[in-house]
């Protein structure tokens, strides 16, 4: 599994790749954390989240959009992804995993991240690996 952030005007694409879709999108988790202005690194504590969607683009947004509400919520930073486990559905896909997470203090400054967008996204599996991209919007 690896992940890396690139250069996109006025936003940030992430890409993340994995032998299997729970690792993809722990590099998912990442990248974003990356984005964020975190370090990947056990965490305080964590979150347990659970989204489902009716197919892999949705879902991969859906997961942003849970990351970016945990840390605007309970003022946390995301810092990793832990024992994702991804399900596919009859009628779409689901994942589940804990998110490690740090609490902030006033020393720490994070990226704010808007929102996910569906701009470039990409889920796909090739050359036996699956290929996850998004942009976020700062």
């Amino acid at each position: 599994m690896n992940h890396e952030v690139q250069e996109h005007v006025g936003d940030a694409k992430i890409h993340a790749s994995g032998d299997n879709l729970a690792e993809a999108f722990t590099g998912v988790a990442r990248a974003f954390a990356e984005v964020c202005g975190t370090k990947v690194s056990t965490g305080d504590h964590t979150h347990s989240v659970e989204v489902e969607s009716e197919g892999l683009k949705p879902l991969l947004y859906d997961l942003l959009d849970r990351l970016i509400y945990v840390q605007d919520v309970d003022l946390v930073a995301v810092t990793d992804l832990r024992e994702a486990e991804v399900e596919d559905l009859d009628a779409g896909w689901r994942l589940e995993a804990e998110v490690e997470v740090k609490s902030l203090d006033p020393a720490m400054s994070l990226r704010d991240v808007k929102a996910p967008t569906y701009s470039e996204m990409q889920t796909e599996f090739e050359d036996g690996n699956w290929q996850l991209s998004a942009v976020l919007d700062l």
